[in-house]
This record gives structure tokens, sequence and C-alpha cells, in this order.
């Protein structure tokens, strides 16, 4: 899944992964991400690649989701305002 994952390069892109993940185990997913990091770093982008690796299941751990949204998309905490 590295290379297809590589495809995103350079744009934003957070590895989200749990250390008990039984889809995706974490050893594998850790080795991916290191080949994902040379590719950020080939590309001048490594800033927009970053990964939550934490105890759990496959499983979303949400403890980076939003800050990570709102660096490279804006504030995800408002909704939009009603114009009517």
């Amino acid at each position: 899944m590295r290379d297809v994952a590589a495809l995103i390069a350079p744009r934003p892109m957070l590895v989200i992964s749990g250390s008990r993940d039984a889809i995706f185990p974490i050893d594998a997913t850790k080795r991916a991400f290191a080949d994902l990091t040379r590719t950020y770093q080939c590309l001048g982008a490594v800033e927009n690649l970053q990964s939550d690796f934490f105890e759990g299941v496959h499983e979303w751990s949400n403890r980076k989701t939003l800050p990570f949204l709102e660096t490279h998309f804006g504030n995800v905490n408002n909704s939009p305002q009603d114009s009517s």
C-alpha cells in the first residue's frame, strides 16, 4: 500500500494506526511510513506528512486528526453560518 499512499504526496497525509491492528499490522505500517517520509523529503514536503501510532486496534484514535485538518485545511470546529 505504500506505493498507493505515495501517490498522495506532496499533499497532506496523516497515517493513523493502532498497535494491535489486525488488518494493517503496525510494523508494516511503520515501514511504509518511513518510505513515505523519504518520498515527502524528496518532494520538499515533509511537513505535510504526519503519523498517529497509538495503543489500540483497527480504529480511529482522533488524537491528531482535528489539529492536522485545521493546520492543512482550515478551522474544522466552526460550522458554516446560516446565511438565510
